[in-house]
């Protein structure tokens, strides 16, 4: 076989892998930081997928809960993802599927971007990680009220010069398979699980498909 041809067959074989979908994943939440607002955790959290080790990620879903220690079944999208799978985020779900119910791609793209960037200046800036991690999640609950140094980054956010500059390529979505509820946690819960945004290469995750794989304190939003 020539080296062109074998040259092509890598290609292809890329390709397919690229084409496939995310594949479910052991979700983990292993802890979560000192850091908090109002008695709510913020980010960072500290998550493992099918036994790696403990990366930081931020929650970008206010409504429901997780205990640390529990695991749970998810699926790790990359954006490039979105374009197959946008409806099984919590983005892109149906409201009646425990969704947001975003209802386009682009809309879910702009968003997620947005939680990229937010993610991003924590990363840049930890001490504000209380207003950051607020701001995501006005993302996807407008209703939720938010402190002024808040209210700026979520603004900031929203601002399509910053969303736009982002490396999508860096960041990765870890989604709960069942959005409606806690089936399938360990120990099992009446919520569903939390949505999770992360970097994948600090994590070590490794690429698999499309997605990227390998890549009882219970955490209210209120705390006692």
């Amino acid at each position: 076989m020539s080296k062109v041809s074998r040259t092509l067959i890598s290609a292809l074989a890329a390709i397919m892998l690229l084409s496939v979908a995310a594949s479910a994943d052991t979700v983990k939440l292993t802890g979560v930081s000192g850091n908090q607002q109002n008695g709510v955790y913020t980010v960072p959290y500290f998550l493992s997928v099918n036994g790696s080790a403990s990366f930081t990620a931020m929650c970008d879903d206010y409504t429901h809960e997780v205990v640390v220690g529990e695991t749970w079944q998810g699926t790790v999208f990359s954006y490039a993802d979105l374009t197959a799978n946008w409806q099984l985020t919590r983005a892109g779900a149906s409201v009646a599927n425990g969704g947001v119910g975003l209802g386009s791609l682009a809309a879910v793209q702009t968003a997620y971007k947005e939680l990229f960037w937010l993610f991003s200046q924590f990363q840049a800036n930890p001490g504000a990680a209380d207003a950051i991690n607020f701001a995501a999640w006005k993302i996807f609950d407008s209703s939720l009220a938010i402190d002024a140094n808040a209210t700026n980054w979520f603004n900031l956010a929203k601002m399509a010069s910053n969303y736009n500059s982002v490396n999508t390529a860096n960041y990765v979505i870890i989604t709960p398979n069942d959005l409606k509820d806690g089936a399938g946690t360990n120990p099992l819960q009446t919520s569903s699980p939390q949505e999770y945004i992360a970097t994948p290469e600090p994590a070590g995750l490794l690429l698999l498909g499309s997605g990227l794989l390998s890549l009882g304190t219970l955490i209210r939003r209120k705390i006692a």
